[in-house]
Formats: C-alpha cells, structure tokens, sequence
C-alpha cells in the first residue's frame, strides 16, 4: 500500500491520493470492469453498486448458478454465480449478489447484497461479505468481515480480520476470548479508559509502555477547514 500524506501545506487534500488509479493498477482486468466506468474517486464505485446491481442482474430478474453446491446452501435473491466456482457446506448468499468464474467461497461464508467477487477469488471459512468490491484473485482468510470495501487484484486479508467502518468493543473481545481459547489479546490505546488504565496498575493486566515514537512515524496535524467533501469520504474510506 502507498503512503498517504493526508494535507498539503495549504491544508487541502492532494486528490491524487483519493483517485482510484493511485490504489489499483489492474482494474481493466477486472471481471466487472464497468463498474469502475466514469469513477474518478475510491468511494465512487461503492456508491453505485446498488444501480449496477440493478441494472445488470435485478431488473432482468436474472438467478444463474453454474457453480458446484454443497450441502444445505440458501441463495437468495438475484445473483449471477459463474462456471467453474465451488459453494461449500452452509454457505449463504442474500443477492443482489455477482459471483465471477472459478470462486471458492468456504463453508459457513455469508455474502451479503451488493456485492460483486471477481474471478479466481477465495472466501474463507464463516467469514462475511457486504457491500464489497473484490477484485480477482483476492483472497479473504477465514472468521473475516469485508463491509464497504474495495480489495485489489491479488489482495490478501488474514484470518479474523475486520475491514470495514464497524465498531469493536469489548463484547466483541470477549466473545473472541471464549470462542478461542489458546490465543492472547493485545489491546492498543493512545489514551487508556479509566477502567482499562485501573486494571493495568493494579496488576489485573500486564502492562507495557511505549516510550518511543515507532520508526518514521508522522505526527499528528489539525486543521480547521470550511466543509469540504471530499476530506469527509476521505477519512471514512480505508482502502487496502
């Protein structure tokens, strides 16, 4: 991924580093390329996808399936599955949904309306799709969530991994913790909540301090600026 400098020394932001051009190099390879046509910006093609979807496969009343099912699959909706894809075991997929050639999407996987997977991409055991662009031959791990993203061509995202505007609290945590015995938590905070910080100084949790800044770390800048859309997709918009 490139490095982002937000603001120029103007306060404005470069909108070369908000095209979709600066992220992905190869979206004319794309299975559904048109969905990229007229988009100037990353956040403009999640914008239409519900329309695409619309035009393409819903007002057609399209519901096409060449894949290979498994066992006890609920597909819903309007969907385009192509040739060559594998649907494991207790998959479900709520359409408006496009599935390209040669997908495999594991058991217990949810894809969920308007959404578009591209050709040869993998979607992981229980992981979750929504509202996503997957670009072929990307690859979600297993226990994922992908909501309101776009992923590259060849994009890989490990297992339990979170990509997306979505809060995660503590419940979240626990409930990691109960399902996963034998693995640790480390929680991150720039400033500790006071239950959080007690715990840590009573000795309830280990605590370690982070005395210097991480190597060529930038500093953080405030600006005061008139309302401006495009800094408001950008700080909204993460796109790996």
């Amino acid at each position: 991924m490139k490095n982002i400098k937000s603001l120029d020394w103007k306060g404005r932001l470069k909108m070369e580093e908000l095209k979709l051009k600066y992220y992905f190099e190869h979206m004319d390879e794309f299975s559904e390329k048109e969905i990229f046509e007229d988009c100037e910006y990353v956040w403009e093609p999640l914008n239409k996808t519900k329309e695409y979807l619309n035009k393409k496969i819903v007002e057609p009343n399209i519901k096409e399936n060449k894949a290979e099912v498994g066992e006890f699959v609920s597909i819903s909706g309007n969907y385009s599955i192509g040739e060559g894809t594998k649907i494991g075991a207790n998959v479900t997929i709520i359409g408006p949904v496009i599935i390209g050639k040669n997908v495999e999407i594991q058991a217990g996987a949810l894809i969920r309306p308007n959404t578009i997977i591209g050709d040869n991409c993998v979607v992981g055991h229980g992981s979750e799709i929504k509202h996503a662009i997957l670009q072929n031959k990307s690859k979600v791990a297993s226990l994922d969530f992908v909501g309101d993203s776009i992923l590259g061509k060849s994009t890989r995202i490990g297992s339990g991994c979170i990509l997306a505007n979505r809060r995660f609290g503590v419940a979240h945590k626990e409930r990691f913790k109960e399902i996963c015995k034998n693995v640790d938590v480390l929680t991150l905070s720039a400033t500790p909540i006071p239950r959080t910080l007690n715990m840590a100084m009573s000795g309830i949790r280990d605590m370690s301090v982070l005395e210097e800044a991480p190597t060529n770390r930038q500093p953080v800048q405030t600006y005061v600026l008139e309302h401006e859309p495009a800094i408001l997709h950008f700080g909204s918009c993460q796109l790996y």
